[in-house]
């Protein structure tokens, strides 16, 4: 091993989020931060505050960084493309980010240009095309130039992945998903649902929420130092057409993209164990019973 910088970062006040850069590092110095190359070269010195999304470039050429509490944007020599003039500044997705100026949020594009007005309550990431927008209590979507794509009528609204996003409605708690065109595809009553991110997009974990307590509870393994309890939910899975492919009996789900298998958690005889399941055949791979399991990468 060789050394190919000084010791020149301390992480004792850094609240650290990754560059997204394989090429370079963020580093953060008595609460001021920079970027170095991976030889150890400056790129951005230790000039900036440290702040949540700061350096955070999201494999974009644009980063933010904060001076005297405002938030701008700048590339990595160190120019400022955009002054630090915001409130609150998120990273960029698909070429785009959302800004706040006085508790309102606009969006902007990489040469610092408005999108849209500083007319929203709320506006998170795009995310294939489209971002979810919250105005009044409500929620929608707005498009790369701006329009409001999907009507600002829902309860809650989230990041489309591959093509479905997940949205509610405002008077009861409905959830459900749609397609880009706002047309509902698939509606869960009872249960929460969350994105359909397992393998390409075909399945989702679903939940069944217990919120009951138990009193007086002895078991150690169940009881962290008090005598309330709330059961745990019971997690399973579900396909693109609402069918349940695996059973809630899991204490967690943890679905792959690249393969139709499931990181899970269930709780034996003796504590919480992790073992990995085939979707398809619902066969276990792996047989619930490690402590600490993570799913396949690169197939190992």
């Amino acid at each position: 091993c060789e050394l190919v910088t000084d010791f020149i970062s301390d992480n004792d006040v850094s609240f650290y989020i990754g560059t997204g850069r394989d090429e370079v590092t963020r580093i953060c110095y008595q609460g001021i931060v920079g970027i170095l190359d991976n030889s150890g070269k400056v790129l951005i010195p230790t000039d900036y505050e440290n702040n949540v999304n700061c350096f955070n470039f999201n494999q974009h050429d644009l980063a933010v960084f904060c001076e005297n509490k405002k938030y701008g944007y700048l590339i990595l020599n160190n120019d400022i493309v955009t002054p630090a003039q915001f409130d609150f500044a998120n990273t960029f997705h698909e070429g785009f980010a959302s800004v706040c100026i006085n508790d309102k949020w606009a969006i902007i594009d990489q040469s610092g240009r408005l999108i849209t007005d500083f007319a929203y309550d709320y506006i998170d990431d795009f995310s294939e095309g489209l971002v979810s927008v919250k105005l009044d209590g409500l929620y929608g979507y707005v498009d790369y130039q701006g329009k409001i794509a999907i009507a600002i009528e829902h309860g809650f609204a989230i990041d489309f992945t591959f093509g479905w996003a997940r949205i509610g409605k405002r008077t009861d708690d409905v959830i459900y998903f749609i397609n880009k065109s706002g047309k509902s595809e698939l509606i869960v009553f009872d249960n929460f649902v969350y994105s359909f991110n397992g393998y390409q997009g075909e399945y989702a974990v679903i939940l069944e929420e217990n919120n009951k307590f138990i009193d007086d509870i002895e078991d150690e393994d169940l009881v962290d130092g008090s005598h309330v309890f709330l059961l745990p939910d019971f997690a399973g899975v579900i396909n693109r057409q609402g069918d349940i492919v695996v059973d809630l009996a899991y204490e967690d789900i943890e679905l792959c993209q690249q393969s139709p298998i499931a990181l899970v958690t269930k709780r034996t005889k003796d504590n919480l164990k992790k073992g990995i399941l085939d979707i398809p055949s619902k066969d276990f791979l792996l047989e619930p019973m490690y402590d600490e399991l993570s799913l396949p990468i690169d197939g190992l």
